[in-house]
């Protein structure tokens, strides 16, 4: 009897990560194919029983997540086998973000409203490199990379670290500093002030 070819899809199920930081992701597919007492006439490669390439090599655009792929090839006599293998685009993961630190308060050292501080940061990207760092106060930037300083004004201020990754996606946290009020000596005062005191009662002293 006719033996049914034999296929393989090169590397099998596998993971893919997003390169351009858009859905989906352009995947390259091949198989090989035999057949010991015959010829393979055609073959092909299927998504959800749809044809959506021909040959033993594609290029897909497959969605995130997981895509089962099916490629099928048949004899000269009509004989067919295929085989199926699972491909899991990742989608790219945002950069990780930490203020050193985290909310504060920040004591005045100098007597003068405001103060002069420093903050750090820290930033990672599982599946890329971080192009960007900015530093943010009321949505304006005031510093880029992992460290800022910057004279903050008494009272509560947030400050965001935004980064950005080599595909695009950003991600950001805030803290909240506190800066004390300079301290401020007592007010003192003699109530009257300096002043003469009559005698009241004939008597030296009062």
């Amino acid at each position: 009897p006719n033996q049914s070819p034999v296929v393989e899809i090169t590397d099998g199920s596998r993971s893919v990560n997003d390169t351009d930081g858009l859905d989906g992701e352009t995947v390259s597919l091949s198989a090989i194919t035999t057949d010991s007492d015959g010829s393979v006439s055609s073959s092909e490669w299927l998504i959800n029983d749809e044809v959506v390439a021909t040959g033993t090599s594609a290029e897909l655009a497959l969605n995130d997540g997981d895509t089962t792929i099916t490629f099928r090839a048949t004899d000269n006599e009509g004989a067919d086998s295929s085989t199926s293998a699972t491909i899991t685009v990742l989608p790219n993961s945002p950069p990780e973000v930490t203020i050193n630190g985290g909310d504060r308060i920040v004591e005045d050292s100098d007597g003068v409203s405001g103060e002069l501080v420093t903050v750090s940061g820290t930033v990672s990207d599982l599946d890329g490199v971080i192009r960007e760092m900015k530093w943010l106060v009321s949505g304006d930037v005031i510093s880029d990379g992992p460290l800022a300083i910057n004279s903050l004004n008494d009272g509560d201020t947030v400050v965001t670290l935004t980064a950005t990754d080599n595909h695009g996606k950003s991600a950001s946290t805030s803290v909240t500093i506190s800066v004390s009020s300079p301290n401020v000596a007592p007010t003192v005062g003699i109530l009257g002030g300096s002043r003469d005191v009559s005698d009241s009662d004939g008597v030296p002293g009062e």
